[in-house]
Order: C-alpha cells, then structure tokens, then sequence
C-alpha cells in the first residue's frame, strides 16, 4: 500500500531512463537537493521481464528486478507546491499505456494536482552551442506558463516513451501536466550528458519557486566540457601530427563511455566514503551520483544509491 503522508498541491515528476540520462539526470538532483523520502513502490506485477543479468569480473550476478519508486518532499514555503518524484528503473516493453494509469491511479491518493515530466530532444547542435529548451503541455493555461518562462513551445513532433504517454494518460485522468525537453547533441545519446539537464531544471525552479542551488550540476556540465575540450585537443593534435594509427586518429567522444569500467581500489574508498558522507546529509548525495557518472559505474550502484532515501537511515 501506498505511503499515507499529507501533501499539499503536490506535483508529481516522473522520470524514466532515457537518451543522455537527461530525465533521470534531473529527477536525481532534484532527489538529492531537496533531501526526499521514500514514500512507497509501484508493484510492477507482469510489466517487466528480466531480459539479462550483470556480470562482474567474471561472475555472473543474480537477476535484479525493475523497480519502480516514489520519494516526496514537503514544500516549506506554503505558497509553493510539495513535490513527489517518481523514479522507474526501466520502462515497460508493453502495455505501456495501461502501466502509465496505474501509476497515476497509484498517485492520485497523495492528490497530484500535476505531473511533469523531463525529456531528451536530440538535433546536430554542437557541444560548444548554447542548448535550447521546448515545452510541451496538455492545456492552454500551463503552455502560457511555460511561455511566460521562456520555454519555447514544442509546434509538432512526437514525445516518445512514458515521458510523453503518463501525460496523455493524465489527460484521460482530468490532471494536467507539462514536458521540458532539453535539448541534446546526437553524439552524446548514449552517455549521461547533464549540460541537457541543466536548461530543465532551471525552467523548473521557476515554474515551481523550489530554489534548487544548482551550482553542484553547473560545476558538473563544466567539468565535462573540460573533459571534452581536453579529448578533442588530443585527437586533433594525433590527427596533426599523423602519429596516430586510423584507429586512434578516429577516436572519438566515445572515450568518455568505458565500455568496461574497472574500479581501482582509491576509487572504491572514495565511493565508500561518499556513501557515508551521503547517509549522514542526504543533500550532500548528489556529490556521490557525480562520481559514480564519472567513472561509469552507476548503474552498479543504483539500487544502494536509492537506499539512502529510505525513511529508516
């Protein structure tokens, strides 16, 4: 059964994995920052299928199941509204839709008054370009909300997965929600780029009035484009100098994805350090989900890393 606390106006945010991580980059720090409970777990019943285990070091490791998560935050200023996250671990392969009225009739009991939803828009820009915002919204009143921010209207397309189905299915619910999509460069679909996030949660904060002291992910976007400045000098002073095989004279930013991520043991001591540091202030968490992104092993650590959340640490 679904956690009983009182929330008063509760938004509910909803974020999935998706292309650069963009949604679950910002439900993550909006998790982190806010200092949010766990409330409750969406039973997933027959909507997932384990489809492949992890194996570490040689050792395969046993099944894990997706799950499905809210956390919530009580608002203290009482003009603004309290917020419940929602947090899948995948998204379901089918009956999507009906998965998507079940979350919100597992929601309505906490009373959502609207569901917002974060996504990836993916164009040639370039790494170096300033990143555009779209908004996208199930009526009238909250697209002149998200005008009055900003936020440039999404004039067509489609909004693909849950980001966009859980708010078609809020239509159907009478609850109205909106989608922020930030905008992602093509060649850093498969990595978590958090420059995306960024544009998001700032139109966020506004929509809500939630300061959320963004400068811990404005310090993230810069050191990755340090990271990439660095890549890219590297590669065109190989290609210069012709020194370099094809192979390497062709690197990419694919060497910002290890394929096989390999934790030395100081990496390790630091991670355990950082969850310590985490399980004493849930604020300070975020600086742990950095480091776990930069070295490529979050997904290890997912499930531990919710943990923190729980009401009995």
């Amino acid at each position: 059964m679904a956690d009983n606390t009182k929330f008063r106006n509760p938004w509910l945010v909803a974020v999935w994995p998706g292309m650069g991580q963009v949604a679950l980059t910002a439900g993550y720090y909006l998790m982190t920052k806010l200092g949010m409970e766990e409330l409750a777990e969406l039973p997933t019943h027959a909507a997932f299928d384990i489809e492949s285990v992890d194996v570490q070091h040689g050792i395969v490791q046993p099944p894990r199941a997706t799950r499905s998560r809210f956390f919530g935050w009580h608002n203290p200023d009482e003009s603004g509204p309290d917020l419940i996250l929602f947090v899948g671990d995948a998204q379901p392969a089918i009956n999507k839709m009906e998965f998507c009225h079940r979350l919100l009739g597992f929601a309505k009991r906490w009373g959502i008054q609207r569901i917002v939803t974060f996504a990836a828009m993916v164009t040639q820009t370039t790494p170096d370009a300033d990143l555009r915002l779209w908004g996208a919204a199930t009526d009238t009143t909250l697209l002149q909300e998200l005008k009055q921010q900003h936020v440039a209207a999404l004039e067509g397309g489609q909004i693909g997965g849950l980001n966009g189905l859980v708010l078609g299915a809020g239509v159907d619910k009478q609850i109205p929600g909106i989608c922020l999509l930030g905008e992602l460069p093509q060649m850093f679909i498969q990595i978590a780029y958090p420059k995306s996030s960024l544009p998001i949660l700032e139109a966020f904060e506004k929509l809500t009035g939630v300061p959320l002291k963004l400068h811990e992910l404005r310090k993230q976007v810069d050191d990755f484009d340090e990271h990439l400045r660095s890549i890219l000098a590297q590669n065109e002073e190989a290609q210069n100098e012709e020194t370099q095989s094809d192979e390497t004279a062709n690197e990419s930013t694919d060497d910002l994805e290890n394929d096989a991520p390999r934790l030395s043991p100081s990496d390790e001591i630091r991670i355990e350090e950082l969850f310590e540091k985490a399980q004493r202030d849930r604020a300070q968490a975020y600086e742990l989900k950095r480091e776990l992104d930069r070295l490529n092993v979050f997904s290890d650590y997912e499930n531990r890393f919710l943990d923190l959340f729980k009401r009995d640490v």
